[in-house]
């Protein structure tokens, strides 16, 4: 199962809900987790933040959320 693409014209919180039903489809680790939404991060939704100032799946769900 493929995520979706997060392109800001939906709520975040659909598009966590269903990054979650694939990690968990995929049986992602908490590792993969990170990378993917790592690629995300830079790519969509935090152009603003500092690299130093990167998060873990978990934080940026936090944050997002």
């Amino acid at each position: 199962m493929k995520p979706q693409t997060f392109d800001g014209k939906e709520p975040v919180n659909s598009f966590l809900a269903h990054f979650e039903v694939c990690a968990n489809f995929n049986g992602w680790s908490e590792e993969e987790k990170n990378i993917l939404v790592s690629v995300v991060a830079k790519t969509q939704l935090l152009w603003d933040l500092p690299s130093d100032q990167a998060m873990s799946y978990a934080d940026l769900s936090r944050k997002l959320i």
